[in-house]
C-alpha cells in the first residue's frame, strides 16, 4: 500500500512539474538557448533557428507547399516580428527550395 502511494505522489509530483515548467517556457519566448525548430513540411526540408535572447530569425531551405510552410514561420515567429534575418539555401532541389519565392516575397 505505501508503495502505490508513493507511487502516486511521484505522478502528481512530475505532472505539476511538468505544468509549470511548460507555463514558464511560455513567458520567455526566447531563453538563453538556440532554438532549434524543424518543419514537419512533408517531401522537403525547412529548419528555423532563433538566437538567444535577440531577434535574429533564419531559415534553412523551404521545402514544401509555400501556404503550409510560411503558416508554421509566423507560428515560431516573436508576435510582431515578420522578417526573417537570413535564408540559407543548402542545395538547388525542389524539395528545399519549394515555398522560397512566396516566403521571399512576404
Amino acid at each position: 500500500m505505501l508503495k502505490k502511494t508513493l507511487i502516486i505522489i511521484n505522478i502528481i509530483f512530475l505532472i505539476v512539474t511538468l505544468k509549470a515548467g511548460a507555463f514558464i517556457s511560455v513567458r520567455e519566448p526566447r531563453g538563453r538557448f538556440l532554438k532549434v525548430k524543424a518543419f514537419d513540411v512533408g517531401q522537403g526540408d525547412s529548419i528555423m533557428l532563433q538566437a538567444p535572447n535577440s531577434s535574429i530569425d533564419i531559415l534553412i531551405d523551404a521545402g514544401g507547399e509555400p501556404e503550409e510552410l510560411l503558416a508554421k514561420i509566423q507560428q515560431t515567429m516573436l508576435l510582431g516580428d515578420n522578417f526573417l534575418d537570413v535564408v540559407i539555401l543548402t542545395h538547388a532541389h525542389q524539395d528545399h527550395l519549394n515555398a522560397l519565392v512566396e516566403i521571399l516575397e512576404i
